[in-house]
């Protein structure tokens, strides 16, 4: 029955030779679409609709939440929080791979047009991800919808729902968000560095062209404050493989 509501739908949007303009022809086959789509989507037998849902995040955020074993999950959760922190990284100017992918850093200056960056460094291993379940699960059938990245040691912990986890996904791969975007699903993850960034630290950090760093730091003596300036050995850690 779907199927000759189909055909009998198909057979009569107009064509290209039809004595209809080309925007009525053009418009008329974009709906097509669209319900050829919506029915392929909803009948087909095969597991070729995941690959039809517009979330591409959805399978790893799925692994975290719902895997059944531990050894799973916790794959899962590394690879969820390297690919997280990788994209804070990007999103905040730094664009070494090796950088990016071992720490999540933060920018210190916010001066536009700087012409030294400074960031501060939180290795990843500082870091892990938990899932988000409410108080009331024990009374309740609960399916949880986000988890937390959270530090090992400190309150900052960032909620990452689906939305989230796909933007950070497009900006981990050079995408850079509308004004828009950062007004909306940005605002935990403003609250979440503000939180990093309040914690006493004592070293920074510096790059003029991102590809070599020096660290500047300050260490606490009897005799006063003594200050280092060295080169960072990032170029000598082995970037870790990301998907």
């Amino acid at each position: 029955m779907a199927v000759a509501n189909l055909r009998q739908y198909a057979g009569s949007v107009p064509r290209s030779s039809d004595d209809v303009s080309l925007s009525v022809v053009v418009s008329a086959r974009r709906q097509l679409a669209a319900v050829l789509r919506r029915w392929a989507y909803f009948e087909r037998r095969d597991n070729g609709w995941q690959s039809m849902l517009p979330y591409t995040s959805i399978g790893l955020l799925e692994a975290v939440i719902s895997a059944q074993d531990e050894a799973p999950r916790e794959r899962a959760c590394l690879t969820l929080r390297d690919r997280v922190v990788e994209a804070v990284s990007v999103a905040e100017g730094v664009r070494n791979p090796a950088l990016r992918r071992n720490y999540l850093a933060l920018r210190v200056s916010r001066v536009k047009t700087a012409t030294i960056s400074s960031f501060r460094l939180f290795p990843k291993a500082e870091f892990g991800v938990e899932v988000c379940r409410p108080a009331h699960e024990d009374y309740l059938e609960f399916a949880p919808d986000a988890v937390e990245l959270v530090t090992v040691e400190g309150p900052a912990r960032l909620r990452i729902s689906l939305d989230l986890l796909e933007m950070m996904e497009l900006i981990r791969h050079g995408y850079r968000p509308t004004a828009a975007a950062l007004q909306g699903l940005f605002v935990n993850l403003l609250i979440f560095r503000n939180e990093l960034l309040s914690t006493t630290f004592d070293r920074v950090l510096l790059s003029a062209d991102n590809e070599q760093f020096y660290e500047v730091s300050a260490e606490a003596r009897p005799e006063g404050i003594r200050l280092g300036f060295v080169r960072h050995g990032i170029e000598a850690v082995e970037p870790v493989e990301g998907a």
